[in-house]
């Protein structure tokens, strides 16, 4: 286990949230205004197995949320995560090779097939918009129902 806080992947999912969030909060907070949308994963909301440096850095993702929408919430500025679970983008074209070389598209019907909604999401950009400008400290799962946590 102690090997996992020094682990590449943990460096940048959690870290790469910290250092985000060091940087752009102090801006914000001086403009009095802004909305801050990190990704979690669906992973942050359960466990698997030979998953642990994934998911739990995914869990701290949350956390790290929860904690900077309070300390920015005076400030008039909002901080929200994301759950994605399939979503139509180049990350997902990767998994695709990656799970099927040569037969990405299999792969990607395989997904389809997998979620509720039979299809991947496109991503949206609801929380960064106006519309969203009393949403903070909230996490949205964003998977066509496939885990339905």
């Amino acid at each position: 286990m102690e090997r996992a806080l020094s682990s590449p992947l943990y460096g940048i999912n959690v870290k790469g949230v910290l250092f985000g969030l060091k940087y752009v909060l102090p801006v914000m907070k001086e403009q009095k205004s802004g909305s801050i949308v990190n990704t979690a994963s669906v992973a942050g909301l359960i466990g698997s197995p030979s998953m642990v440096l994934y998911n739990s850095s995914k869990h701290a993702v949350m956390g790290i949320n929860k904690v900077a929408a309070l300390e920015a919430a005076a400030y008039n500025v909002r901080v929200n995560t994301v759950n994605p679970g399939v979503i139509n983008t180049q990350m997902m074209r990767n998994i695709e090779s990656n799970v099927a070389p040569g037969a990405a598209e299999a792969a990607q019907a395989a997904y389809n097939d997998a979620v509720p909604i039979k299809r991947y999401g496109e991503p949206q950009a609801f929380l960064l918009s106006d519309e969203a400008s009393y949403v903070s400290s909230s996490s949205y799962t964003i998977d066509g129902a496939l885990f339905n946590v």
